[in-house]
């Protein structure tokens, strides 16, 4: 079972580029970090998962309507 797909995911702040393409997936009950230096996208990704974002292209959550 998965708890968290991503695919295709972009995000831009103005000409920055901080996602391209990302494609995630998290299985049910994993626990997973993120590492990267100041600027690499990983408080955006986390944000990007939680609500809606008109940047994204797809999204994906199992078990989630």
């Amino acid at each position: 079972m998965t708890a968290i797909t991503a695919q295709g995911v972009f995000k831009h702040f103005g000409r920055q580029e901080v996602l391209a393409n990302l494609e995630l997936t998290v299985p049910a009950g994993a626990i997973y970090g993120l590492l990267g230096r100041n600027g690499a996208g990983k408080t955006t990704l986390l944000k990007l998962t939680m609500g809606p974002d008109p940047s994204r292209r797809r999204r994906r959550f199992a078990n989630r309507r």
